[in-house]
């Protein structure tokens, strides 16, 4: 689902208008992008919970192109933020 059929979706459903469906959807993530930034979780009632981890740096390291088999050098990762969601258990009931 694209965020404009989602923005249809809910504007059918509401009565509102599709502008301030859009606005109102904006404002939701953006709110859940600075709760994620600042290192709190999103829960997103009846649906998931989506909490931001940290992933590992990974050091540069030696390797092999597959195509040719020439030696290589892959290039250090630094340390990143990710997301990851869970379920909330009253969705996998109704999935179950």
């Amino acid at each position: 689902m694209t965020q404009a059929e989602l923005i249809e979706f809910v504007a059918e459903g509401t009565g509102c208008s599709k502008a301030k469906v859009g606005r109102c959807i904006k404002a939701l993530v953006q709110e859940w992008t600075m709760d994620l930034q600042a290192g709190l979780s999103v829960p997103i009632p009846g649906f998931v919970i989506v909490k931001p981890v940290t992933r590992a740096a990974i050091p540069e390291r030696p390797g092999r192109n597959p195509s040719t088999g020439e030696a290589m050098t892959f290039p250090a990762v630094p340390e990143r933020l990710s997301v990851k969601a869970r379920m909330c258990a009253e969705l996998k009931r109704a999935l179950n």
